[in-house]
C-alpha cells in the first residue's frame, strides 16, 4: 500500500509526504502442503510431524515418492519519505529525508517430513557379498524395510530486522535558458541487519574460552554478550553520494537536450 500527500506553502513551497507498505509472501511448497495436513500423522509415522508428503526414496530406478519443499519467505517493509521542493529565482532547492524499516522471516520446513531411503540390502539373501549382490529396493519398500532415514528439526525460525534512513539535497540551477546544472547530496545509513531474538552468534578472538582453559577465542552469543553489537558489524556513517549533472539544449529550437 501506499499514500501521498501534497501540500502548497505559497506559490513557492511543495511539500510531498509518502507512506507505504509491503509485503511479499515467497513460498516454495510442494503440492502436498497446500493441504494443510500432518501428513506423516495421516500415513501412520510416529513421532514426525510437517506439511509436506514424506519422500520415500525407492531406488532401482524409480522415482521418489513425495518431495519435501515446504519453504516461506515473508517480507515486510514500511517507508516514510518528506521531499520539500522550493523555487527560488533560478533556483529549484528539493531536500528531504528517507526512513525504512525491512524485515524478513525465513520459514524453511524442508525435511520437516523425513527422507527415508530403501535398498536392495533388507530384501538380499545374507549380509556381506549376498547383500551387495542381492535384493531388491522395491520389494524393501514394499516391507517398509528402511535402510536409512532422517529429518531435520528447526529450533528457531529466523526473522531479520534492518533500518535504512537517508538525507538528501539538490539544487536544480537554470544558469541560463540554453543550460541547467543539477548539484545534488545524499547521506545515507544502512544499518546491518539483526536476529528478532538475538538467535546469532560470532566470532571473537579475545573472548575467554573456557574449554581450552581460558585461552582467547571463542563463540560469543547475542543472547548473553553482554551489552555487545548484535549485528556484528558496525554501521557505517560516512556514505556520502555527490549528484551532478546538467540538462544543455543547444540553438533555440528546444527540440535538442543533451544530459
Amino acid at each position: 500500500g501506499r499514500f501521498g500527500w501534497d501540500h502548497n506553502f505559497g506559490a513557492t513551497v511543495l511539500n510531498h509526504v509518502t507512506l507505504a507498505y509491503d509485503r511479499w509472501n515467497s513460498n516454495n511448497y510442494a503440492a502436498g502442503v497446500s493441504a494443510g495436513t500432518n501428513w506423516p500423522a495421516t500415513i501412520s509415522l510416529a513421532n514426525v510431524n510437517g506439511p509436506a508428503f514424506p519422500q520415500f526414496n525407492i531406488g532401482s530406478g524409480f522415482l521418489s515418492i513425495g518431495q519435501q519443499r515446504a519453504d516461506d519467505t515473508i517480507s515486510n517493509l514500511a517507508e516514510v519519505s518528506d521531499t520539500v521542493s522550493w523555487a527560488v529565482g533560478r533556483h529549484t532547492l528539493t531536500f528531504g529525508g528517507d526512513f525504512r524499516w525491512m524485515q524478513l522471516n525465513n520459514l524453511t520446513q524442508d525435511f520437516n517430513s523425513g527422507y527415508y531411503n530403501f535398498g536392495n540390502v533388507e530384501t538380499a539373501a545374507g549380509p556381506g557379498v549376498l547383500g551387495s549382490q542381492g535384493g531388491y529396493s522395491v520389494a524393501s519398500f514394499l516391507l517398509g524395510e528402511v535402510d536409512n532415514a532422517g529429518l531435520t528439526a528447526f529450533a528457531h525460525y529466523p526473522s531479520w530486522n534492518q533500518k535504512y534512513w537517508a538525507l538528501f539535497v539538490q539544487d536544480d540551477f537554470k544558469v541560463n535558458s540554453h543550460l541547467t546544472l543539477n548539484l545534488g547530496l545524499r547521506w545515507s545509513v544502512d544499518q546491518p541487519r539483526t536476529e528478532a531474538r538475538n538467535y546469532t552468534s560470532n566470532f571473537s578472538p579475545t573472548a575467554p574460552n573456557p574449554a581450552v582453559g581460558g585461552l582467547p577465542g571463542a563463540l560469543v552469543f547475542a543472547t548473553n554478550c553482554g551489552g555487545c553489537n548484535t549485528a556484528w558489524a558496525n554501521t557505517f556513517y560516512d556514505d556520502l553520494g555527490p549528484r551532478v549533472g546538467f540538462a544543455y539544449s543547444p540553438g533555440n529550437s528546444g527540440k535538442t537536450a543533451l544530459r
